[in-house]
């Protein structure tokens, strides 16, 4: 996934999670940073999110920025603590809509479901043309060179990575809403 989209999926997938959980967080007494939600959030976007994204940055590193600048530019220190803060806005988006839910503050946390997500499909939208595109920066501005995304091993790479990402994401839902039912 590229990185400037992480931000909206984390933000989106943690408020799924925390909407499906927002019941069993009201039960516990220890509050809602010991949910198993929380936890299964943590763990997938550690395990399955970061590392797919990351793969793919150091791939194809100037399709994973949107061609906006080039990927050499970038510090790979930026790109962990860019990976650091979509793992806790995914974190704080559960604990969040949770509460937000519970409280009387269903509108919000309803808000925070579909933006992200709305938000992240207009600028998929948007970017269409450079997400379709492989090459380098260079390429893409000089327009030469630059290759169909079928054309290339990132197709193949980006639908392994995304089958990953999907399957993840749906049994972490999944389990979220077991564990949800069973109390």
């Amino acid at each position: 996934m590229p990185l400037p989209l992480l931000p909206l999926f984390a933000l989106s997938f943690g408020s799924w999670v925390g909407w499906i959980a927002r019941r069993a967080s009201r039960g516990s007494s220890q509050g809602g940073l010991v949910s198993p939600a929380l936890w299964a959030t943590g763990l997938y976007m550690g395990l399955v999110v970061v590392p797919a994204s990351l793969g793919l940055h150091l791939t194809y590193g100037d399709w994973s920025l949107l061609y906006i600048l080039p990927a050499s530019r970038l510090p790979s220190a930026v790109t962990l603590l860019w990976l650091i803060l979509v793992v806790t806005l995914g974190l704080w988006a559960v604990f969040f809509v949770a509460r937000a839910a519970q409280r009387a503050r269903a509108w919000m946390a309803r808000v925070l479901c579909a933006a992200p997500f709305l938000l992240g499909g207009l600028l998929v939208a948007i970017f269409r043309t450079r997400l379709g595109a492989v090459g380098t920066y260079a390429q893409l501005k000089g327009s030469y060179g630059v290759m169909a995304l079928q054309e290339t091993s990132l197709g193949t790479l980006l639908a392994l990575s995304s089958t990953a990402v999907v399957a993840g994401a749906g049994l972490t839902l999944w389990m979220s809403y077991r564990h949800l039912r069973r109390l």
